[in-house]
This record gives C-alpha cells, structure tokens and sequence, in this order.
C-alpha cells in the first residue's frame, strides 16, 4: 500500500496543506511549527511515507542532491563518514554527489560547481588549511593552521546564499579564532579534548604514576589539550618523549602512559619500545589516536580513541535537512570512543563491531 499524504494528515489529525509544508524540502511562506513537523515526520516514518525528493525540488526548480566535500585521504575514518553520509541519504531518499580533494584549489572548485549544479545543500569537511610560514617549517607546533582567504570567501558566499550548508570538524583542523562569521554556521564537530581526556583517566584508573606524550612535525592541541588538562587537575605534568627518556622508562620500576597523538606514530612507537625490550601493556601502557584499522589487528592490538565518523556522517545528513527546512542548528558535538586493547593491559581477540557502538 502506497501511503500518500491524505493518509498522514488523517493520521495526525491535520489539514492536508500543513502536512505538505512540514515534509516537503525549502522554504516555504507559512513554516510549520517545529513540535509540529516532527510530530508528521515521526508518523510519516512509522505509516512508512516515501517522499518523492526529486519532484518536489523540482517544482522550485532545483534538485535534491546532496553535494558533499571530503579529504582525498585514503584512511578508515574518511571511508567511514562517506558510508554514514550515504546510508542516512539513502534512508532518507536523497541522491549525494561527493568531491574529494586534500588543497585549498579542490575545495574552491568545489563551490565554483556549487554554483552550477542545482541540489539542495552541501556537506563540506574543513577546508585544507593555508600553510603559513610556520607550517611550511615543519618544526613542532602547538596551534593550529588558518584558513586560507578564498576558502573562507567561499565558505561565507554559499552561507549567505542558501543557508543550506553544513560545516565537519572545523575546531580539530584549522584556528577558528578570529573566525567569527564562520563560527556561526551549522557544523558538527568530533570532540578531541574529550578524547584526550579519555586517555589520561585511564591511564590514572590503570596505576600509572608517570605520564609522556608523543606527537610529530603536526601536533593536535585539542587532543594534548583534553590530556594535559587530565593530569593537571591532579597535580601532574606530561612530559615530551624522547629516545633519552625511554632508556631511562626501561629501568625504571615505575608505570607509564605514553599517549601518541596519532595512531601511525603509536604503531611506530610499538616498534622502539621492543628495542628496548620494554614490556607493552604492562610496564607502560600506550594510547594512539584515529582507530586505523590495523589498530585492532595488530600485536599487541593499540589502545586508541576511535572518532564515529560514521555516526557523524549520518548525523550531517538529519542536520542538512532542517537547515534545508529553514531550522536553526547551531554547533553539535559528538563523543569520542575509547577502543581500550592490549597495549594498555586488555587482552582481545576480535574486532570490535564499531557500527553498533556507534549508534
């Protein structure tokens, strides 16, 4: 049985013409009340409602597409938040177009198609950063990048078009600091204090009496931030690690916590540390950052603060859609999962199923 919307607004006990307003997509002249149109859109999922997208964009001369920029990285967590964009747009009925690119030009071309293409809203990562002197350098750094001009003359020109614009994981990537019309538009962001508080305490709660960080050339002053401010509520300080400081962890009778600030440089850690002949999840627990799939697969398996991209990625498409019906948003963060393995003292022998977890 096809079900139409006579069916729902007899359901809900409402006139046809408020029915249409709440499900169908844009800004319409009388919108609807927003305990109203959920109530319709709750009873249109149960009854088993399939809008048809395409034509009602199509009477506003537009299209239901969503259009989506994403790092050109190959990495698990790029993969993931692609499955959750495109599983939530499926269930939703909403075709997507992704763009991958990893400079500042790809993104720009990105909204140069905007421009172009009809759809109904866009989905953008960060934008790739504009490598200042600093960054260039390579040195170690405890700030983040700036956003480059034409990134934010962009960003800023759909916004003020269309509304229609949901931003992921600004505060992680770039220094949003002075980027007061930018902080303003809807955007989800993945809490990376959180994750590295995460760590500290289970660091604290597994009997470690000193604490170490490692990171390279780019550093993540979120993730140190949220572990270094951990440890200080309890009067103590994380050290930087040296190849010095691990000759002295091997004869030393105290407990560790090394928290690397990313998941490659954790496995390499893994490596140096059995030079020395350093027992691993015992004598010094370790903690990586990212949840790469080889995290889980290798031995010792990483203890490691697992970001749920997917999650996120189907979270942006619910979001998109009430910018798309004229709602305020605002700023959504997600927490972190901390994927606690062998390096920190846990013995497993399976993968864990993430996307459960997640939801």
């Amino acid at each position: 049985m096809v079900v139409n919307l006579v069916d729902i607004a007899r359901e809900v006990g409402l006139d046809v013409s408020v029915v249409s307003r709440a499900l169908n997509p844009g800004r319409v002249p009388h919108p609807v009340k927003k305990e109203t149109r959920e109530l319709i859109l709750a009873t249109a999922k149960r009854l088993g409602y399939r809008p048809n997208r395409q034509a009602a964009f199509l009477k506003k001369g537009s299209a239901a597409t969503l259009m989506c920029f994403v790092p050109d990285l190959g990495h698990r967590l790029v993969a993931d938040l692609v499955y959750g964009i495109s599983e939530e747009a499926a269930d939703a009925d909403y075709p997507v177009n992704f763009f991958f690119g990893r400079t500042p030009d790809d993104f720009c071309r990105f909204y140069q198609t905007l421009r172009k293409v009809p759809h109904a809203a866009a989905i953008c990562y960060s934008p790739p950063p504009a490598k200042t002197a600093a960054w260039r350098r390579g040195g170690v750094h405890f700030t983040l990048p700036t956003m480059k001009v034409d990134s934010r003359k962009e960003i800023l020109g759909y916004h003020h078009r269309r509304k229609t614009l949901l931003l992921l994981n600004l505060e992680s990537n770039l220094d949003l600091a002075e980027e007061h019309e930018i902080g303003v538009i809807p955007r989800i962001e993945i809490d990376e204090e959180c994750g590295g508080r995460k760590v500290a305490e289970h660091f604290l709660e597994s009997g470690c009496t000193r604490f170490f960080y490692g990171t390279g050339k780019q550093t993540y002053p979120l993730r140190l931030g949220g572990y270094f401010s951990a440890l200080r509520t309890r009067g103590i300080q994380a050290l930087p690690l040296t190849r010095t400081i691990i000759r002295e962890i091997a004869k030393s009778d105290e407990r560790c916590g090394i928290f690397v600030t990313t998941d490659f440089l954790a496995i390499d850690l893994i490596g140096i540390l059995r030079e020395e002949h350093i027992p691993i999840g015992k004598k010094v627990l370790i903690s990586g950052y990212d949840d790469i799939f080889s995290s889980a697969e290798i031995r010792p398996s990483l203890t490691t603060v697992h970001p749920p991209t997917r999650q996120e990625g189907r979270l942006a498409v619910q979001l998109v859609q009430k910018c798309i019906a004229g709602e305020e948003i605002g700023i959504q963060r997600l927490e972190p999962l901390l994927m606690i393995r062998e390096t920190s003292g846990v013995i497993t022998n399976k993968r864990e199923n993430l996307q459960g977890m997640e939801e």
